[in-house]
């Protein structure tokens, strides 16, 4: 009623006006900005040395060890979780094998639209556009005599390089008719005669040209055929969809349908939670494979669900037969992986710990050039850095780590491919310059929205508080299918 859409106005302006003061009446304080502007434009010269893997040897490990770390940590080997799916797919390229397309229905989609199959001439036009026709008559004069080039005439235009050259083109790509017919029927390297365009007087030549291409019906056959099967499974696509949602109520399997329906099943004997099978390969060649199977291991993948909506215009259905539960692998069969954990947790523990030792030593006084050799590799530095610049050659928690640490003070973190570790060391700090006015600007607008943000975040929060609002989160979850997992 017109009432009830006053009061709801009314409610609406005194929301925006309580909002819009949180917001404009921020003043953001300057102790704030300094701080801000100091933390983010402080700069910092890391000193680094990337510890090379082979600075450590690690011992194989007898048999003996290999079961006992086995028998120790037996659920890392285990195989996953496999089940027995069967999955109905109905897509455009599957309709498209069972419908019949008749010649006249090609002849008659072909001629309606026999110059999309064509390509057309292109041509690399240059332009030159003057002031009025007296100047563009001379420049033409120039060029054809000799005197002087099209470069030399461009530049006295005032034209630069970008303007003159409009690119290769088609001649329905071009706005101006009257230049569009004259660049279409120039010979290549010659100049045009001074055209009136819509905008301006020019003079025009042709560096390159492209001819176009014409395709015949026996050329372009088998795509127009393709195009209309397209279109028709297209539109046959939701009916089928409805008749196989018909028959999935009325109790008939996912591959008595296919059968009937002549559309694509496969059983897939085993699969685990990522598409792959006990050989390590994807179960199917499908952009949508992570969807189906998804749908396979969800919690309620047994139910009557409807189909999923595939990536290309398509429908996929799933049926769970049968689980497989995780079986504990021999330790003969997975000796040498149990080999590889350990090498590589082994190697991992003595570079961290000849980093931690080096680290150290450099934090005693040992200048970090004199830890290169037990490193195995030279010192390396950076340039002046920000704590937002991340160096490609050492990783986002060592800029962390320097950032926190006093001048000329060490330490130590792992590399950005995490093989090995980069013991480092903090080799200058450049505090923060004054902030520019574009620098100002930009924090200040930054630290408005951010102060904003809480503002309203607090008053939002102090009247769910005073209201008695709740949030029952596991409800939350569980409407939207959410797990904690």
């Amino acid at each position: 009623s017109e009432r009830g859409f006053l009061d709801l106005r009314r409610k609406d302006e005194l929301r925006a006006a309580i909002v819009r003061s949180f917001i404009a009446g921020q003043t953001i304080p300057k102790p704030l900005f300094d701080l801000m502007h100091a933390y983010n434009n402080e700069k910092r010269v890391i000193e680094w040395v990337k510890i090379d893997p082979d600075a450590v040897t690690v011992a194989d490990p007898t048999e003996a060890k290999l079961k006992e770390l086995y028998d120790k940590d037996k659920s890392k080997y285990m195989t996953p979780e496999y089940r027995n799916v069967q999955v109905l797919m109905l897509d455009v390229d599957a309709l498209k094998k069972h419908i019949d397309i008749s010649d006249a229905e090609i002849q008659k989609a072909y001629e309606a639209s026999k110059a999309s199959y064509d390509t057309p001439e292109e041509r690399r036009i240059q332009q030159i556009s003057f002031k009025d026709k007296a100047a563009a008559e001379a420049a033409l004069k120039a060029l054809r005599d000799g005197s002087k080039s099209f470069a030399d005439v461009a530049k006295e235009a005032g034209a630069k390089d970008t303007d003159v050259d409009l690119g290769l083109i088609t001649k329905k790509s071009m706005i101006d008719p009257n230049i569009a017919d004259a660049a279409f029927s120039l010979e290549k390297d010659k100049y045009s005669d001074v055209i009136d365009g819509r905008f301006a007087d020019v003079i025009l030549r042709v560096t390159q040209i492209q001819p176009g291409v014409t395709r015949t019906l026996a050329d372009v056959k088998d795509q127009v055929r393709d195009k209309l099967a397209t279109e028709k499974a297209r539109a046959e696509l939701q009916n089928k969809h409805d008749e196989i949602e018909d028959n999935r109520i009325a109790g008939k399997s996912l591959k008595e349908i296919a059968e009937a329906q002549k559309i694509t099943f496969k059983e897939i004997p085993a699969v685990d939670a990522t598409g792959l099978g006990p050989d390590g390969k994807p179960v199917m060649e499908t952009p949508d494979l992570r969807k189906i199977i998804s749908r396979a291991f969800a919690p309620d993948s047994n139910n009557d669900d409807a189909g999923i909506e595939l990536s290309s215009d398509g429908y996929a259905w799933v049926n769970v037969v049968s689980t497989e539960a995780p079986k504990q692998k021999p330790f003969d069969t997975v000796k040498e992986e149990v080999k590889n954990d350990y090498l590589s947790s082994e190697r991992h523990r003595l570079l961290e710990e000849l980093a931690k030792k080096l680290a150290d030593r450099v934090n005693a006084g040992t200048p970090i050039s004199a830890i290169e050799a037990e490193a195995k590799n030279k010192v390396e530095k950076t340039e002046p850095i920000t704590r937002k610049t991340i160096p490609q050659s050492i990783s986002e928690s060592v800029v962390a780590q320097a950032f926190a640490m006093a001048k000329g003070k060490a330490g130590f973190g792992e590399s950005p491919d995490h093989t090995t570790e980069i013991v480092f060391q903090v080799a200058d700090i450049i505090p923060a310059p004054a902030a520019s006015l574009t620098e100002t600007d930009e924090l200040n607008r930054q630290l408005q929205g951010q102060l904003a943000n809480q503002t309203l975040t607090e008053y939002t929060e102090a009247l769910k508080k005073r209201l008695g609002t709740t949030v029952n989160e596991a409800e939350i979850k569980s409407v939207l299918g959410v797990s904690d997992e």
